[in-house]
């Protein structure tokens, strides 16, 4: 968690952002403030077995061809509702650690949240408060309630500002930024020359150029 945010503050320079642009980015807490409310929060649950999920990151963003579509007014509303929305679904305020809004990068500008997926208990019958635990089944047991989540966030937020949802079942994998250009280095050092007839349309593409 602490590399995964020491990329989202920018206190760890990512190769696809840009440091002249970092004034356009917007950050909550530092790595170390972030660690310091993990480590408070940790206190105030009972019992933790070694297998819990402590911490979850929520990448809130949209197509780069929105950007143009979208005023800076209107984005700034989208991750404002989209945070509001996140924080109530995870259990209030309490369970928020850290915000970064990125607006430096090479693609649109996009937000980071890291919250930590602790449920409160409640007795079935009166509804009292019996507790909190770690519980990140409840919002992400499996790729099909995950796919419900998104289809969610899209109804209740990112459709009301004409934003389409993600491809249903798409079998597209994120990778690491990190990794990706280690893997286009390796790439390019390892290259051989090219085939005498090459198949049309193959290309390599990145974020930044085809």
């Amino acid at each position: 968690m602490e590399g995964r945010c020491k990329h989202a503050t920018r206190e760890r320079q990512p190769q696809n952002a840009d440091p002249a642009l970092k004034g356009e980015n917007y950050v909550d807490r530092t790595t170390q403030e972030t660690r310091e409310a993990f480590d408070l929060r940790l206190t105030e649950i009972p019992k933790i077995r070694k297998d819990n999920v402590r911490a979850v990151e929520i990448l809130v963003g949209f197509s780069p061809s929105e950007a143009s579509r979208l005023s800076r007014a209107e984005q700034d509303r989208y991750f404002a509702d989209a945070k509001e929305w996140f924080v109530k679904l995870f259990g209030g305020p309490k369970n928020l650690l850290n915000t970064t809004i990125h607006g430096d990068g090479h693609t649109s500008r996009h937000m980071t949240m890291f919250v930590m997926p602790i449920e409160t208990v409640k007795d079935e019958q009166t509804g009292e408060e019996l507790g909190e635990k770690f519980n990140c089944k409840h919002w992400l047991g499996g790729a099909k309630r995950l796919s419900l989540l998104q289809t969610r966030f899209h109804d209740d937020v990112a459709g009301r500002y004409g934003l389409e949802r993600g491809i249903l079942g798409s079998k597209a994998k994120h990778q690491e930024v990190d990794r990706f250009y280690a893997k286009v280095r390796a790439a390019v050092e390892d290259a051989s020359l090219p085939d005498p007839d090459p198949p049309k349309h193959r290309f390599l593409e990145i974020p930044t150029t085809r």
